[in-house]
């Protein structure tokens, strides 16, 4: 008898049978944000959920950009201004789709607001270096470098860590702080024996208060949950937050920037072994998967759709080149080596940089 291998889709009518082949998720968000004249790169291991994603048959269509190896890639033009489809399928031999999903690629462009915004940056270990809010300010304000930075003037970031290079500006950065951090007694919010927003920047920024947050929690305290119900208790400290500073500062808007996929080349072994809800990589991006529709779920709140948006970043960031390596043998016997990731979730300076593009281009879709 001849040995027959069955399809994507017979393997996933199977049910439970081969569950390691079970079809992947598709992690795109309702939109992705784009801006005139600024590359947007869409990975293929931030959007198909899978050990392997490259060993799957799949189209990337869209009648603006280029389906390329390991991305989808567009640099919008003047005339690009507006809503694109992007559709993703994973399909079978005979070429029927598995799954698929489609995102809207929404492109504007750049320009100086008509008076001053305040942006807050606010973030965990990934942010305290002030590396990629830095880049944004950079971008926005500044003239030359690469990308050519616009030279607008009505830019102001405010935050208790100043930045590296241009020290009057500033954002909120500390190493292993989540959501509930910021709202506790350690806080830079925390004045008069209470958690107070306002207060700080009364005290801080001459009562200027933010009018757009950009904000990258959630990998500390990681639920092992790969759906959106598990990291209730994220959402609940999330929400304790946001109701703040909606209420003290209800014109202000707000950005969740989701997380990245983790080092998958060794990254995740060196920082944290082999056990644990760090340890694995296809556990861990199931979870931090699960992490990202979570925030997703609270833009979608209606008590919250209207002001508050979700950033697929993970779906914007290389996580394959976006790690610190090392060039390690292969094995104990042999002088051959191979490049592997020695760190799990904290990018390189070029990884970081990928962060600032997705909250650059989000700063462009709220305020320009």
């Amino acid at each position: 008898m001849a040995n027959v291998t069955p399809t994507l889709a017979q393997i996933a009518d199977m049910g439970g049978a081969f569950p390691s082949f079970n079809s992947p998720r598709l992690m795109l968000p309702t939109d992705i944000s784009a801006v005139v004249g600024d590359t947007l790169q869409v990975f293929t291991r931030g959007v198909i959920e899978y050990p392997d994603p490259y060993s799957l048959p799949q189209k990337w269509t869209s009648t603006v950009g280029t389906t390329l190896p390991r991305f989808w890639e567009f640099t919008p033009a003047g005339g690009d201004v507006g809503s694109h489809v992007l559709t993703v399928s994973v399909i079978d031999d005979e070429q029927s789709s598995i799954v698929s999903a489609s995102t809207n690629i929404v492109v504007k462009a750049a320009a100086n607001p008509a008076s001053l915004k305040t942006i807050m940056c606010v973030g965990d270990s990934l942010t305290s270096s002030m590396a990629w809010p830095e880049e944004v300010y950079r971008r926005l304000t500044q003239s030359g470098g690469s990308p050519s930075g616009h030279g607008f003037a009505n830019f102001d970031f405010v935050g208790a860590n100043a930045f590296p290079t241009y020290g009057t500006q500033g954002g909120f950065g500390n190493s292993g702080w989540s959501w509930s951090t910021y709202t506790g007694a350690s806080s830079p919010f925390w004045i008069g024996g209470q958690f107070d927003i306002e207060a700080w920047f009364d005290a801080n920024n001459g009562g200027i208060g933010p009018d757009l947050a950009i904000i990258l929690l959630g990998w500390n305290s990681m639920s092992a949950s790969a759906v959106a119900s598990g990291h209730s208790s994220m959402v609940t400290d999330a929400e304790v937050f946001l109701d703040k500073l909606h209420t003290q500062y209800p014109d202000c808007k707000v950005t969740l920037l989701g997380l990245q996929p983790p080092s998958r080349l060794g990254g995740l072994g060196t920082n944290y072994g082999a056990t644990g809800t760090y340890s694995q990589y296809f556990d861990l991006l199931r979870y931090a998967n699960g992490r990202n529709l979570a925030l997703k779920s609270i833009a979608d709140d209606v008590s919250y759709s209207s002001w508050v948006r979700y950033a697929a970043m993970g779906a914007q960031f290389d996580a394959e080149y976006g790690y610190p390596t090392s060039s390690t043998a292969v094995n104990v016997r042999s002088a051959t080596t191979e490049t592997r990731q020695t760190n799990g979730i904290h990018p390189t300076t070029s990884g970081t940089l990928q962060i600032a593009d997705v909250a650059y281009r989000e700063v462009v879709r709220w305020l320009s």
